[in-house]
């Protein structure tokens, strides 16, 4: 679980000082303080809190320079912090001691009084409340660790949930901080307070943990101590279990191989994943004029359906009469996401194509009928008409850099409902070269459905995803090995350096992920 340290105005010092808020702070996870000071323009700390006699947090001093300070002014503020520094009680993020500072346009030198700062301890992490950018000064000009975020969009509560799931990481530390909702808000909200308020702090939660590689003590910072003892209960703090489940090493079970026909690597490899034999029938209806080669680009088709459908797909393939297939019947575990790195792609690769196409009989029933239909048919035609054929073949002949394209709209980052998937996607980047602040600035394609380069994705053929490591199928809408899966195959293509691009086309079919229709 991450660090929250929480922010406390100077009205709740007096409480801070007399020890009244640490027992309450414990109940609801806050691990620490952020008291937020004025600094004059001579270095003085206005109205300075005396700790408690007994602290039982530990505490950091947000210094507020509205002044503009001189260095001398800078030495007598030091000076004072020095006496106030006290180094057992001081809060400590990821494994060192901070304090946070805004209004640095008014400090005598964004160097060298950044320099006198860290004569307080050798390993002080220095932040800033700042906006980003600071008027007047050049970011890669401070000196600073990192950036703890400012205020929010208070009007549209759900703007800031957007935000979160939205939120690219950069190349420095950066801060989450979470809001409550305004209480004036609340009385007229449509949706539970608590509820968006539980899903900002999970989701913050769950982005600084994966940005500090599963740090204990990844930094969140709740900036409203009245708000998060209004919202939040120590019932509702129980962790729910979201670990993923053994890694046990085992041998794949067997599984039913059928095909016929020769294969050709000068062929596009089409994979679909058949679940819903519906669908199925939809997207193979589609295919004999393309097989045929009436628009240019021979297709192999491979196939993967549930054990128990077999007999029925293969009827449908050979009445069809489709001249190359590569049927297995699986067991219906890991979505499409386990057919497709432990039999479709192994046996593309072993065949020598060079390139290929990637569907699954799309059902995403969380969004209804019209939601099912619009999506799933933006990805399957997409990918599959003779326009987007042609398109496919033309750009990665003609873009050797190009591993993998998808269907408009779908590129994602990758932190969209990360509260839910952080589980797996920790485990599978601990076993990566992956970091999580290098993902976290990544793009993922969102609904599983693309075309792609085999070379491109050809270490995850030696990674080794044993079929027990996937949950046993129950209708999830998200948090499995899969939906974790999903996000690793894009970012180990972009590891390899290859580009992952949009197609062109009307991305209004694909679903608001993470809020993605709040304007």
């Amino acid at each position: 679980m991450a660090r929250w340290f929480c922010r406390l105005d100077p009205d709740d010092h007096s409480a801070w000082q007399r020890g009244d808020l640490e027992a309450q702070a414990r109940s609801l996870s806050i691990q620490g303080w952020l008291l937020s000071i004025n600094v004059d323009g001579q270095g003085n700390l206005v109205q300075f809190p005396n700790p408690p006699s007994a602290p039982d947090l530990p505490w950091a001093w947000e210094l507020h320079c509205s002044d503009p300070l001189s260095p001398q002014a800078e030495r007598n503020l030091l000076a004072s912090l020095q006496e106030a520094w006290c180094s057992e009680h001081v809060l400590h993020l990821l494994g060192r001691p901070v304090i946070v500072l805004r209004g640095l346009k008014n400090l005598s030198s964004s160097k060298f009084a950044l320099q006198r700062f860290r004569k307080l301890h050798d390993q002080l992490l220095i932040l800033s409340s700042d906006f980003r950018p600071i008027s007047g000064l050049e970011e890669n000009d401070l000196d600073v660790d990192g950036w703890l975020d400012s205020s929010p969009d208070q009007m549209i509560y759900i703007r800031n949930l957007k935000q979160a799931h939205h939120r690219l990481a950069g190349s420095d530390l950066e801060v989450p901080g979470v809001w409550p909702m305004d209480q004036d808000l609340e009385k007229v909200s449509s949706d539970s307070p608590n509820e968006l308020y539980r899903e900002w702090l999970e989701q913050a939660s769950a982005w600084s943990e994966l940005a500090n590689d599963g740090a204990i003590d990844a930094p969140v910072c709740i900036q409203d101590w009245a708000g998060h003892c209004r919202l939040m209960t120590p019932s509702s703090l129980k962790e729910k279990s979201v670990e993923p489940e053994r890694w046990n090493v085992m041998q794949t079970p067997s599984t039913d191989e059928r095909g016929w026909g020769e294969s050709s690597p000068d062929h596009l490899a089409l994979m679909i994943h058949g679940f819903y034999p519906d669908v199925l029938d939809d997207i193979l209806l589609k295919l004999p004029s393309f097989c045929a080669g009436t628009v240019g680009t021979q297709l192999d088709l491979y196939v993967s359906t549930p054990m128990d459908q077999i007999d029925q797909v293969e009827k449908k393939l050979r009445d069809l009469d489709f001249a190359c297939v590569r049927l297995f019947g699986v067991e219906n575990r890991g979505r499409d996401m386990a057919p497709f790195l432990l039999h479709l792609l192994p046996a593309v690769a072993a065949a020598g194509h060079h390139f290929f196409v990637k569907l699954h009989t799309k059902k995403s029933l969380q969004f209804g009928i019209d939601g099912l239909d619009k999506w799933s048919r933006h990805l399957i035609e997409s990918l599959l008409s003779a326009a987007g054929l042609e398109a496919i073949r033309y750009q990665f002949l003609n873009a050797k850099d190009l591993g993998c394209l998808c269907p408009s709209g779908t590129l994602l980052p990758l932190a969209i409902a990360l509260f839910k998937n952080k589980a797996h996607l920790h485990h599978l980047l601990s076993h990566s070269e992956i970091n999580g602040r290098w993902a976290l600035a990544q793009k993922f394609v969102a609904g599983s459905m693309f075309a792609g380069r085999v070379e491109a994705f050809r270490p995850l053929l030696d990674q080794g995803f044993p079929l027990d490591d996937f949950e046993l199928e129950g209708g999830q809408f998200d948090g499995t090995l899969a939906h974790a899966l999903e996000r690793l195959i894009s970012l180990e293509v972009k590891r390899s350096g290859w580009q992952i691009k949009e197609m062109s086309g009307n991305p209004g079919a694909v679903p608001g992920f993470g809020y993605g229709l709040v304007d």
